[in-house]
């Protein structure tokens, strides 16, 4: 058999001679430990030797069918001395693959090595267990030579049939399999192991793409032990799309630029929907032509052309400048001045920046990344999240139009979304970080934060300017950022890297309270209780509510000047001295709390409070954040400014905070609880109840009682315990969470009941549904989706709603019932974590 003419040795040789191209051009480009790793990848799978890294003891499965150790292989693994080389039979692996930028024009010093590993489907549960630590272990010995390598195994059979095979480091799910297999066919560089039969079938035979296989092996040209086949790609369906936007947005997340050119991807499959070319097919098409040019078949160069093209044609100048600038950046090079070593990378993209007819200053401001500040910083994420958007805009406008339904199951679109909703979706309270790896760092070593007064041609509030506080300095200086209160401001500059304790602060506030020395103290205090990166969110995290994590309450950071009669006692354990009602005037001395936390979604949030009820509004606040099956923040620090009674005020501040995230969380059952306050000469009361927490201001004495006796009936709600309970179990008033939409589904004889709880913790009942709760679940995602799209506002900030709802199954299980993501109760996920 032939294929589009060429006998079908022809073809392999033409296979082998692009597979040695590719293993050359990525050799050029390695540094000297990402060579040594990337040629030792294939013999540390194919043997399983104590000496070796990566070895498993037992019966790990090993051996690389067709595999045979190369000489420059024998010299590098005599590094470990004691390892003698044996012949390994009838290996467990068919093929070992390298994809993505690996041998491409996007391949730069620091890209990590994406490494595929298909298995012999015949492999036990245990054993393919055990080869995941054996890949993990090789991946913890490339990290320690600073390269990182991640694998993915690859079962060919359960590919074929599901495409549904979870293979990625970062667990997409269900939401691009299709997408993923089209960039591995046109990106793969086989290290070892079977050739893959896809590059056998030509382009206009994907269509019958079993039976065109069936017929290579009839004529008996081919062994079957020679391929390994991970089936074709007809065409995308249209319900992937939707969920592939969702991941790319989650990966522009930590790589800007490489998400920017996807996404535009994306977008341009989705306007040539039905008949979407994809790339794969690009590439094979040319190569099988023929196709000399190297870079004809460059797989991040393939991307590239086909985004430019797309938005030519949509006459979209801004991106496709864009797209040309992410190019550029994602592959590292700094051509606006002599390069020191000249290879086909350089001599590739010169070629395309003399056709670009870039303007020199751009060049140079794009080399000088490495040194780029806020201002750079800030205009480049505002382009990247716009396009991002833009992009993400049109492909729900696609899923409307096509009336789909997104192909991944509710657990993986709530997890996306709600990574989403923590990284771009932005509130009144949010901390914004506007450096996802774009600059290594925007330290300022001088900064000056001015207050601006009400009445004044600007917006009231907090400005930051990176300059001295001198008249030379700051005349014509543009400000970096503004916030309505201080402790925001400063949060934002710490968290962005802009300060910490060794920045020089300047401060202007005529008429404040607020000393530089207090400023100074907060940003120590920041930087010795929280630092500046986290750990990424995990995804069980991502599965249920947001929670609080990290706390930290910043007291009179504006300390008021107090009454000179009052006498705050040295120890801080005097219990007859209040804070809170000080001295014959009954004076408040906690008159501003701000609050800073970290959340399990890794969003940063900062409120301030003033005046006289400042404690009970940050702690109404607080523990309204808080659901009642929460966990107590693994860290909660105080932190006071005042210039007398600090230890007092910390301490009695410290008091309530734990007292009132206490009551909060109490799960004995008892529904409620209060806690009462002295405030200067007035009196309060903090009731915390099972789904809202309130401060009641008291008239008189009787007040209080009147509010329990009307309120309460035996430690509950009484509007709870006569309508409320026959509508929601305990369990879902406990698990709600404010500020999210919750969908809980309970089984009951007649269908299921579903309980809805609002933004607010309303809770609404609908009994006995007995349509298909799938279909329920993906035209409410579709809802939310498609018709809570925010119009542009004068700021241009985000229009994108993420905030997606969440939904949950409650199960029975020993006499108790319990709250799981839907989706878990009775199966059992195929995702397999690498």
């Amino acid at each position: 058999m032939d294929t589009n003419g060429i006998h079908i040795e022809q073809r392999v040789a033409q296979l082998e001679a692009l597979n040695q191209q590719r293993l050359n051009r990525a050799r050029l480009v390695l540094t000297k430990p990402g060579l040594k790793v990337f040629d030792l990848i294939a013999p540390l799978l194919h043997f399983n030797h104590p000496d070796l890294p990566g070895y498993v003891g037992g019966s790990c499965p090993a051996g690389i069918q067709n595999y045979q150790l190369p000489a420059s292989d024998r010299k590098l693994l005599a590094e470990w001395e004691h390892f003698r080389p044996e012949l390994v039979e009838d290996g467990d692996i068919l093929g070992v693959f390298c994809m993505g930028s690996t041998a491409s024009l996007g391949q730069c010093c620091d890209s990590d090595l994406d490494v595929w590993v298909i298995y012999d489907s015949q492999l036990n549960a245990q054993q393919r267990m055990m080869l995941e630590q054996k890949c993990q272990k090789i991946t913890d010995w490339s990290a320690q030579l600073g390269i990182e390598a991640n694998f993915f195994l690859v079962d060919p059979e359960q590919f074929i049939r599901s495409h549904r095979q979870v293979i990625t480091k970062d667990n997409c799910g269900s939401t691009q399999n299709w997408l993923l297999l089209d960039e591995f066919y046109r990106s793969c560089v086989r290290l070892a192991g079977c050739n893959l039969l896809w590059f056998l079938v030509p382009v206009d035979c994907e269509e019958q793409y079993s039976e065109y296989v069936a017929a290579l092996f009839e004529d008996e040209q081919l062994e079957h032990k020679a391929w390994v086949d991970l089936g074709g790609i007809a065409r995308v369906p249209a319900e992937e799309y939707f969920g592939a936007a969702l991941w790319q947005l989650y990966k522009g997340i930590d790589s800007p630029f490489k998400a920017v050119l996807k996404t535009l991807l994306l977008e341009s499959y989705s306007h040539q929907y039905p008949n979407t070319r994809l790339l794969c097919h690009e590439f094979k098409q040319r190569w099988m032509s023929g196709c000399c040019d190297p870079m004809g078949l460059d797989s991040y160069r393939l991307v590239l052309d086909h985004v430019s093209k797309y938005l030519r044609g949509q006459n979209d100048l801004l991106r496709l400048d864009l797209a040309r600038r992410c190019f550029y950046l994602k592959t590292c090079m700094v051509l606006s001045q002599p390069v020191e070593k000249v290879n086909w990378q350089v001599v590739a993209m010169r070629q395309l920046l003399a056709d670009w007819n870039w303007d020199p200053d751009l060049l140079s401001e794009l080399d000088r990344r490495e040194s780029w500040k806020v201002e750079h910083v800030k205009r480049a994420y505002r382009e990247v999240l716009e396009a991002l958007m833009v992009g993400f805009r049109k492909l729900i406008e696609f899923a409307r139009r096509n009336q789909i339904s997104e192909a991944i199951n509710p657990e993986d679109i709530g997890v996306l979304s709600r990574k989403l909703y923590a990284s771009f979706e932005m509130t009144t309270s949010k901390v914004e970080l506007i450096n996802p790896n774009i600059a290594p760092s925007l330290y300022e070593p001088v900064i000056t934060l001015v207050q601006v007064p009400e009445g004044r041609s600007v917006a009231a509030g907090w400005y930051l300017y990176k300059t001295p506080l001198r008249a030379s300095s700051m005349i014509g200086a543009k400000h970096q950022k503004h916030a309505d209160h201080l402790s925001r401001l400063i949060a934002w500059a710490y968290f962005n890297g802009i300060i910490n304790p060794s920045t020089e602060i300047h401060l202007h506030a005529p008429g404040s309270h607020i000393c530089i020395d207090s400023v100074r103290r907060m940003v120590r205090d920041l930087a010795s209780a929280m630092p500046v990166k986290f750990a990424p969110t995990r995804k069980e995290e991502l599965s249920k509510p947001s929670e609080i994590r990290q706390l930290m309450l910043f007291v009179n950071l504006s300390d008021p000047r107090l009454p000179t009669d009052i006498k705050i006692p040295m120890a801080h354990t005097d219990e007859s001295f209040d804070v809170f009602s000080a001295g014959q005037d009954m004076v408040n001395l906690v008159q501003s709390v701000d609050m800073l936390y970290l959340s399990s979604w890794n969003e940063i949030h900062s409120y301030h409070f003033s005046g006289n009820e400042a404690i009970l509004d940050c702690m109404v606040m607080l523990t309204s954040k808080m659901h009642k099956q929460a966990n107590i923040p693994m860290r909660s620090d105080v932190f006071c400014y005042s210039h007398q009674g600090e230890l007092a005020i910390g301490q009695q501040v410290r008091q309530v905070l734990l007292d009132s995230m206490t009551m909060r969380l109490d799960r004995t059952g008892s529904g409620s609880d209060y806690r009462m306050f002295t405030l200067a000469d007035e009196r309060f009361a903090l009731f915390f109840e099972r789904r809202s927490v309130y401060k009641h201001k008291l008239e008189n004495p009787v007040d209080f009682y009147r509010h329990i006796s009307h309120n309460k009936l035996g430690g509950r709600d009484r509007a709870a315990s006569e309508t409320t309970e026959s509508v929601a179990p305990t369990i879902v008033e406990n698990h709600a969470s404010e500020g999210l939409v919750q969908f809980f589904f309970e089984h009951d004889a007649d269908g299921f009941n579903i309980y809805v709880v609002d933004e607010a913790n309303q809770v609404e009942l609908y009994e006995h549904f007995k349509g298909s709760k799938e279909e329920l679940v993906q035209s409410v995602n579709r809802f939310y989706s498609s018709s809570k799209q925010r119009q542009p506002d004068d700021d241009d900030e985000q229009k994108i709603n993420f905030n997606l709802p969440q939904f949950y199954e409650i199960v029975e299980r020993n006499g108790s019932k319990h709250i799981l993501p839907y989706g878990a109760a009775g199966r059992v996920s195929q995702s397999v974590n690498l």
